[in-house]
């Protein structure tokens, strides 16, 4: 008999009933900041691949936030994995009471609203997975339906008139490029921007960089200060290589050092 599996992130009955009952008891046990490991991205990203995210599975992504946000369960934050870069974003979610109305009213369930939460998320980065984040998905605009318009939107918008050029920018400019087509994705189906300063829930400060990290290996660590309980995100970062590169230059891509690439200050909610 072959045995059937679920494809992508999917949490089951036991599982989500039991990652409730731990954040509702560490939210009354005064747990200030409750991390919740997940192996794919739980923010939205898009319909490209969700069916590897816990985009692809709405429902069950919108019970457990709503369950955050009904339980009023604060300082939520998930880290994921997987996507081999980073991004920094809030979590929205929509009410199946909400969907169903604008179903029958709209016929497009994109017409009901995005109830923002509190919690948020943060991928981390490969550490020295070829290729990184941006690199595999302007490699993907190439291959897919559609793709290559906005490859060649993107293009345009930095000035450059092919992907060679554009690999040649500077990292700051390609990572706000990248997220620039991403957030216009995201606008077209509703949702926030990459970021959380839209979130009037969440008071965050972006100390250094920016909310992505896309062209780089890397990872991020989080400190919280003793006393106020204030959580440092800072992430990691340093130029890319492949296996190429080291085969024929591996003294200059073991000398390469990594550096800070951003860095968000989130004071605790109470």
């Amino acid at each position: 008999m072959q045995k059937k599996t679920l494809p992508g992130p999917c949490w089951g009955g036991k599982q989500l009933a039991r990652l409730k009952a731990d954040l509702l008891a560490a939210q009354k046990d005064g747990v200030v900041w409750k991390f919740v490991a997940v192996p794919e991205p739980i923010q939205n990203l898009g319909v490209f691949g969700a069916a590897d995210r816990f985009e692809g599975y709405a429902s069950e992504r919108s019970e457990l936030l709503e369950f955050i946000d009904q339980q009023a369960i604060k300082n939520v934050v998930f880290i994921a994995a997987d996507i081999h870069g980073t991004v920094i974003n809030d979590l929205s979610y929509q009410r199946r009471d909400d969907v169903l109305t604008a179903l029958a009213k709209t016929g497009n369930p994109l017409a009901a609203p995005q109830r923002p939460t509190s919690a948020f998320e943060i991928t981390t980065g490969s550490v020295a997975f070829d290729p990184a984040f941006g690199d595999a998905v302007t490699g993907l605009l190439t291959l897919v339906p559609g793709g290559k318009t906005l490859l060649e939107q993107m293009l345009a918008a930095v000035k450059v008139p092919n992907l060679d050029e554009f690999k040649k920018l500077p990292v700051t400019v390609k990572n706000a490029a990248l997220q620039g087509l991403i957030d216009g994705q995201l606008s077209s189906l509703g949702y926030t921007p990459i970021g959380l300063q839209d979130n009037k829930l969440i008071k965050a400060k972006l100390k250094l960089g920016s909310n992505v990290a896309l062209f780089s290996f890397g990872w991020t660590r989080f400190d919280i200060k003793p006393g106020s309980h204030t959580l440092k995100i800072t992430t990691y970062g340093m130029e890319p290589y492949t296996a190429k590169d080291l085969a024929s230059n591996g003294p200059e891509v073991i000398s390469r050092q990594p550096k800070v690439v951003s860095q968000l200050i989130v004071p605790p909610l109470y």
